[in-house]
């Protein structure tokens, strides 16, 4: 299967792809290294194997397509806070997520860039939840749990951060057209973020900022 880019308003250099993830196949896809091997063997449920090994093939083919060079040729490299990246600096940067049957693979030839997708719930019980991730200062408003929460994860996976950092950013709408205000803790980047149009049942949304 092959990643369809989406269709959103993105900065130059940025573009975001969406892989339709088929659970049930784990065939492990020619030209994956020895490392992406062993993780996924150490993945035990089936759907969780498939969802690494094909998003991580979409993505060894847009590198390649970019680089001009075959997907098992490129290189990965992991940055001191464990973001991956390519091997030697090169560009662009990325960053992909999956869950259920969906993967979103984002690519930026400037900066860096963080992505999340999330299946929405809900029958489960999120306002304790919801009330975890809230910064200090931040009301909950309009914005329900799971949008909130892939923001927030964009953002922290944008800057190359755990989870554990959501509760040092607040967010909130911006206007139309999905955007999304992010205000950081002292230390972090100026970041922007967007809300992304995402398969029914799901939410998703893109972070970005300038680099060093």
């Amino acid at each position: 299967m092959r990643p369809d880019r989406v269709d959103a308003v993105l900065p130059p250099g940025v573009t975001v792809w969406r892989l339709a993830i088929d659970v049930d196949d784990d065939t492990v896809p020619v030209g994956l290294d020895a490392a992406e091997r062993a993780h996924a063997a150490r993945l035990l449920r089936r759907a969780d194997r498939a969802r690494f090994l094909q998003t991580r093939a979409a993505l060894r083919c847009l590198l390649g397509r970019r680089l001009g060079c075959p997907p098992d040729a490129v290189r990965f490299a992991t940055d001191p806070g464990g973001k991956p990246r390519l091997a030697g600096g090169a560009r662009p940067a990325f960053n992909v997520s999956h869950a259920g049957a969906w993967a979103l693979l984002a690519l930026a030839e400037t900066g860096e860039v963080g992505i999340d997708i999330e299946r929405c719930d809900p029958a489960r019980d999120l306002a304790g939840l919801h009330a975890a991730i809230l910064a200090p200062d931040e009301a909950t408003g309009d914005i329900g749990f799971h949008a909130r929460w892939v923001a927030k994860e964009a953002c922290v996976k944008a800057v190359g951060r755990g989870i554990d950092a959501v509760q040092a950013l607040a967010v909130r709408r911006a206007g139309a057209g999905g955007r999304i205000a992010v205000r950081a803790s002292a230390g972090w980047p100026w970041l922007e973020a967007t809300w992304l149009a995402a398969p029914a049942g799901y939410a998703a949304a893109l972070a970005w900022h300038a680099g060093a």
